[in-house]
């Protein structure tokens, strides 16, 4: 039986988490001699491409192998049939990796809310009928305060403080909606679903690896339940910086150079990048993105030719060479496609058109280039020899 939550979170809640169950088909873990032990992470999806100083991928592995667990619930739907590709990016490229490296056990604990957008909107309509739209909105800036107020740290995604204006701000909008919110309803049913992993691995350590947008609802929901013992993430830490730089994987560089794949970088970014481009160099076996990314950098900061020299000499490479970036693109394809788009920046379309179009000519070219590559084919301007001519009479 789940007990009322208490004060802090107040019996809206504890309806909220009955209905989780309830749509879960799903029970609290029965009480035993040795209880299934919880620990609750806090994470930011974006882990993996921001990297940011105080929370990288080197961090959460350090935290999961401080926390030591058997089980990993995690944020990947319970309701749906299972599939990695959608979950988020802190769960694809960081905690399962980990898992799957050590042998620990991997559970899909979040739930997928098909209406959730929908049912936000209502509460907003009644809101605003209501008259209560201004409180409202002060509800929202002040959360964005409270949460901003927090560092984007490890130790900050797991503090008492974040999980304060998350609490509090759930609080606020309880009492201005008179109900659950969709929100609500919808950790109800994670709780539910963390529960039933529980339920089945008891006496077991698990670690719950979720957005820390959830942590609150779970701790406050898993401190009632039997059979259960919370240990917060903030107990593990602060993390032994060798831990951490033992935990740091020169791919965890890789991947942050994402900003370079975008059309424009402020200068903030690329400096922000520089130091990793030069870890990325450190490693032989990284070499091939190496150039595909320094040729980026060098097309943001204005050194279109050196760019372009950058870019076809990965356009040469054989192409059955494959990014360590993502794991799946050919190096040629994407040699080529940046190829035509430092020729579209230098003003050489009809030369960027002949690098798309011999592109598009290759074997097992794969669909996501494609794609990309049909677009910016139809952004370019149409030689003159291929315009239509106007029909005679």
């Amino acid at each position: 039986m789940i007990r009322p939550v208490g004060q802090a979170v107040g019996l809206a809640w504890a309806s909220a988490l009955a209905l989780g169950l309830a749509a879960a088909g799903r029970g609290a873990p029965a009480p035993s001699a040795t209880p299934t032990e919880v620990v609750v992470i806090g994470t930011s999806h974006f882990i993996p491409l921001l990297h940011h100083e105080g929370y990288t991928p080197a961090h959460l592995r350090a935290l999961l192998e401080k926390a030591a667990p058997d089980v990993l619930a995690v944020e990947a739907p319970a309701n749906v049939p299972f599939r990695w590709d959608g979950t988020p990016l802190d769960l694809q490229l960081v905690a399962k990796p980990w898992a799957d490296e050590r042998g620990v056990a991997v559970q899909p604990a979040a739930w997928q809310e098909t209406d959730y957008q929908a049912r936000w909107a209502a509460m907003h309509q009644a809101l605003q009928a209501k008259g209560r739209w201004a409180q409202y909105q002060k509800v929202e800036q002040q959360f964005a305060a409270d949460s901003a107020a927090c560092p984007a740290t490890c130790e900050g995604m797991n503090s008492d403080a974040l999980l304060a204006a998350w609490r509090r701000y759930g609080q606020d909008l309880r009492r201005l909606h008179e109900a659950d919110t969709p929100w609500d309803e919808w950790n109800g049913r994670i709780l539910a679903a963390v529960l039933d992993v529980c339920r089945r691995h008891p006496g077991r350590r698990v670690a719950v690896v979720f957005g820390a947008a959830h942590a609150v609802f779970l701790l406050d929901g898993l401190a009632t339940a039997g059979g259960v013992k919370v240990v917060p993430a903030r107990t593990l830490l602060p993390l032994d910086p060798k831990a951490v730089e033992a935990n740091a994987r020169p791919t965890d560089y890789l991947k942050a150079l994402l900003p370079l794949n975008f059309w424009t970088v402020s200068p903030a970014d690329l400096e922000r990048v520089r130091p990793w481009l030069a870890k990325v160099k450190a490693v032989p076996a990284l070499h091939p993105d190496y150039d595909l990314f320094f040729g980026k950098y060098l097309l943001h900061q204005g050194r279109l030719e050196e760019a372009l020299a950058q870019f076809r000499k990965v356009g040469g490479w054989d192409g059955g060479a494959i990014m360590a970036f993502d794991g799946k693109t050919p190096l040629r394809e994407g040699g080529l496609m940046w190829t035509a788009i430092a020729l579209m920046k230098m003003g050489r379309p009809d030369e960027a058109r002949r690098t798309l179009e011999a592109l598009l000519k290759t074997a097992g070219v794969t669909a996501e280039t494609e794609q990309a590559a049909r677009q910016m084919l139809a952004g370019l301007p149409i030689p003159p020899a291929e315009e239509t001519q106007p029909s005679v009479p």
